[in-house]
Parts: structure tokens; C-alpha cells; sequence
């Protein structure tokens, strides 16, 4: 993980520019972008259907329990909020301000991404003695979108792009002049680690549920490891979602957001986005956008779905149902129980 030093400097990014690049460069060669892609970055990933000590452990101990709780002290964090509560009554800060919003959006794609594969191992678990052999090898593509594409993506672009920004935005020089004390700045970091913390434990854990999976789908494997290893995917998902939401709800939009929208200018926010492309490749990004979409849709929000629209451009709203048939379907259609057979 990045070191918990606040003083990392890397050149200010935003997000609206990375969906034009994505529309425009529709009709060329993805290899341009590409470099940095999930598929390079998931080969801690490839594993052989079985687990090691270590993800066995992390299967039987996935509860609260067993990580940190991803925030730093009660005292730190409620003496961040209450700092960034009087701006915003202030009237200085507005959400309005933050401009960043495919991070938020991809991580509620992947809460929504892990629900989803808990959902799919608890139906394969009532088919019981009748599941089918194709029925381990659909878990197992599900897992390999959730965990290798959807997750291997988002925290590329965290580790190495959004954390770094944070450090320095947030509490390094640049930030002296809106956010005056330093212990607010201090704060602030700590608060940033401690986010990065847990965020590097739930990784653990979702590879611990990708190897879960591989088990699951090995057509030898003794019947009732199958069961057991399905009933881990089913469990370990759950904790994913729900530890992942609660981190994103507490540090993230009741923090971060608001920090980012008082201390960075919009055009430093919007400048993100030719380092989130070239972290995820053109054709990924396609891919990522569908995702993102069906969260917002999926949060049920008003607010959240026209910020969407507003946000993206028209072209690139329009090509969704292409991308979501030619990229999105064949990979992440398993989530839903779609057949793996020809």
C-alpha cells in the first residue's frame, strides 16, 4: 500500500474528458490505451482451483471482526466532520463541487457487482444435488468479473492514481490555503490511510473469494468441498458488499467527497481523466461505464441518475446498450445466471 505520508506528489486528474476519449476512440485500436488494463494487473489472480493457508483462514474468519474497521479514531474522524460540517453550513462547500464521480460510481458498481455473485451462489446452493457441472463453471466467470475486472480496475486507479492525488490535494502544500490548520491536514491523512488500510484487507478477502470460486468449478473436485466452497462464495460476498458499502458511506461521501469539493479547483478534479483511461484501457472503461450505469440506476436515486446524465456525454450515453451487449453481457451476464454452454 502507499506510505502514510501525505507529502506523495502526482499531477491533478479529473473524470469528464476520460468518457469523451471513450466515445471517440470507438473506432480505434483499444492497444493505445491499453497498457495498464485489468488484464495485466489481475495476475495475482490466476490461481490454481485450490487454497492456500492463508485463504482458508480469511474463509472461515470474513465477519467485522476479523479486519479493522477502516477508519482511524472516533475523535479524528468526528473532529474532520464536524470541520467540514460548519463549511458546509456555511455555504462554502457545496457537493456540488466534486466533479469526480466515476470513483464514487465504481464503487457502487462493485457493491452492486458482489451482491449480485452472493445472489447467484445462493441460488446454485438450492439446486443442491441437482446443480450441473456447468453451474461451478458460471460461479466461477462470475467471480472472474467481480473480483479480476470490476475490483482489479478500481483499485489500479486507487493505488495508483486516487490515493496519491488525495495525499497530496487533501494534505500536502497545496492544500495550506483552504485548509488552514494543520492538524485538519494531519487528519485528513490519517483518514486516508486508514481507508487505504482496509481497502487493502477487503482485497484478501475477495481474492479468498475468487479461489472459493475455482473451487467451486473444478469438475473433479470431491462434491461436498463443491457445496462448501459455493456457500463461501455466497458468504464472503456478503461481507464484501456490506463492509465495502459502510467504508464508502462513512469515509468516502461523509469525508473524502466533501474535502475534495472545499480544497481542489474543478479543473484540477476533471484533469483525472487521461490517467483513469490509460489505468484501464479504452474498451475496460466501456465496460466499467455499463457497470456504472446499472449501479446508479440501481440506487434508485433521481438526484443520482440526472448527475449521471449531466456528467456524460450524450454519445457516450447512447452507445451503452451497445457496449453493454458486445463487452458487458458475455462476462458479467453470468452475475444473473446466464448459461455458460454455447
Amino acid at each position: 500500500p502507499p506510505s502514510s505520508s501525505c507529502s506523495a506528489r502526482r499531477p491533478a486528474r479529473g473524470i469528464l474528458l476520460a468518457l469523451v476519449v471513450l466515445v471517440a476512440g470507438a473506432g480505434c485500436s483499444a492497444t493505445a490505451f491499453a497498457s495498464s488494463s485489468s488484464t495485466s494487473s489481475t495476475s495475482s489472480t490466476t490461481l490454481e482451483p485450490s487454497i492456500d493457508d492463508s485463504s482458508a483462514q480469511l474463509a472461515e474468519h470474513h465477519d467485522e471482526s476479523s479486519f479493522s474497521a477502516g477508519v482511524p479514531a472516533r475523535d479524528t474522524r468526528m473532529s474532520v466532520e464536524q470541520y467540514i460540517s460548519s463549511l458546509v453550513q456555511k455555504g462554502e462547500v457545496s457537493s456540488d463541487d466534486f466533479h469526480v464521480h466515476g470513483w464514487r460510481w465504481h464503487s457502487l458498481s462493485f457493491v452492486r457487482d458482489a451482491k449480485r455473485l452472493e445472489r447467484l451462489a445462493l441460488h446454485l446452493l438450492k439446486a443442491g444435488d441437482d446443480m450441473r457441472e456447468e453451474d461451478g463453471a458460471m460461479l466461477d466467470k462470475a467471480a472472474e468479473h467481480v473480483i479480476d475486472f470490476n475490483l482489479a480496475g478500481l483499485t489500479n486507479v486507487e493505488n495508483d492514481v486516487w490515493f496519491p492525488w488525495l495525499r497530496e490535494r487533501l494534505c500536502g502544500d497545496k492544500s495550506t490555503e483552504i485548509v488552514a490548520e494543520e492538524r485538519h491536514r494531519k487528519q485528513l491523512g490519517r483518514i486516508i490511510d486508514a481507508v487505504v488500510e482496509e481497502r487493502d484487507h477487503l482485497n484478501r478477502l475477495a481474492h479468498a473469494v475468487r479461489d472459493q470460486a475455482k473451487v467451486a468449478s473444478a469438475s473433479d473436485g470431491d462434491p461436498s468441498k463443491r457445496k462448501e466452497a459455493i456457500t463461501n462464495v455466497a458468504e464472503m460476498s456478503a461481507s464484501l458488499a456490506t463492509r465495502f458499502q459502510s467504508l464508502f458511506e462513512t469515509s468516502a461521501e461523509r469525508i473524502l467527497v466533501p474535502a475534495v469539493a472545499l480544497i481542489v479547483p474543478e479543473r484540477d478534479q476533471r484533469s483525472v481523466s487521461n490517467k483513469v483511461i490509460r489505468k484501464l484501457g479504452v474498451l475496460d472503461s466501456r465496460r466499467h461505464l455499463v457497470g456504472m450505469y446499472d449501479a446508479v440506476l440501481d440506487e434508485g436515486s433521481t438526484k443520482e441518475r440526472e448527475l449521471f446524465e449531466s456528467e456524460m456525454p450524450s454519445l457516450a450515453r447512447a452507445m451503452i446498450p451497445r457496449w453493454r451487449r458486445k463487452l458487458y453481457d458475455p462476462t458479467a451476464g453470468m452475475l444473473d445466471g446466464l448459461s455458460v454452454r454455447d
